[in-house]
């Protein structure tokens, strides 16, 4: 799965829920590890440079 593809994922995921998620939830989800969602958010997320 391309990195692409898994922050596509991680919008509609968090898209369906209401309140906040954590890291390890929505890893969880995804079928990823919660070191590949967080090496993916701080490559495109200008705020954690």
């Amino acid at each position: 799965m391309s990195r692409a593809e898994r922050l596509f994922d991680l919008l509609q995921i968090l898209r369906r829920h209401r309140r906040p998620v954590s890291g390890a939830v929505l890893a969880r989800e995804a079928g990823i590890s919660l070191r590949t969602l967080y090496r993916d958010i701080a490559r495109d997320c200008p705020i954690w440079d």
